[in-house]
């Protein structure tokens, strides 16, 4: 039997660590939040700044060679926009392609007649089971 000090400083400090653990996760999801916001903000605005220098490169050329890394750093927001759109195909087609089979499976064949299962419960010291 431990000593009773020593037993509540243990509970003491795992009750401690796991109070540290939950507000970390706390921070985490309001981190995630902020992060998403913040980006969202900073692409809408890569928008709107590409639209300029679109305008901008088509009447003077020279500017995309002039500036390479802004034009790549706008590129990055087609690149975005274009996984996000191919993230959302593949998900509403896996999302159609589970309701067609649940509606397959429910109409198609009738359900499999109940099968009375017999437990067996090993007996120790008989092998058999796992680890032995």
């Amino acid at each position: 039997m431990p000593e009773a000090e020593s037993f509540v400083q243990v509970l003491d400090n795992a009750v401690g660590w796991t109070e540290l653990r939950i507000a970390i996760e706390t921070f985490l999801l309001y981190v995630k939040s902020q992060e998403g916001v913040t980006w969202k903000s900073a692409l809408t605005q890569m928008d709107q700044v590409k639209a300029i220098y679109d305008v901008v490169v088509a009447r003077t050329p020279a500017v995309a060679v002039q500036f390479p890394a802004l034009a790549r750093l706008l590129d990055v927001t087609n690149a975005i926009g274009q996984k996000s759109a191919a993230s959302r195909k593949k998900a509403k087609a896996t999302k159609a392609a589970s309701t067609a089979t649940a509606a397959t499976a429910s109409v198609g064949s009738p359900a499999a007649p109940a099968v009375n299962a017999v437990a067996v419960t090993p007996v120790a010291g008989q092998g058999g089971g796992a680890g032995h």
